[in-house]
């Protein structure tokens, strides 16, 4: 059987990580097209997903971080 933390590293990976680069790409894409609030909102979107990956690759339980990047900072 796997160890619990092998896939708790592959559920971040694919479900933050990899989702949160495309995201990035996206947002670098309508930075160059000028859309400035598609920018920000892919941005965003980006920035969330990387820190709840971080949060589970170091195993940091953070039950009610909801969409806040402070409480995910936090």
């Amino acid at each position: 059987m796997p160890d619990i933390n092998i896939l708790l590293n592959d559920f971040a990976t694919r479900c933050f990580r990899d989702l949160a680069d495309g995201d990035y790409i996206c947002a670098r894409m309508a930075y160059r097209a000028k859309q400035i609030e598609q920018f920000h909102w892919m941005g965003l979107q980006a920035v969330e997903k990387y820190l709840k990956a971080i949060l589970l690759y170091n195993k940091i339980k953070a039950p009610k971080v909801g969409h806040s990047l402070d409480k995910a900072l936090g």
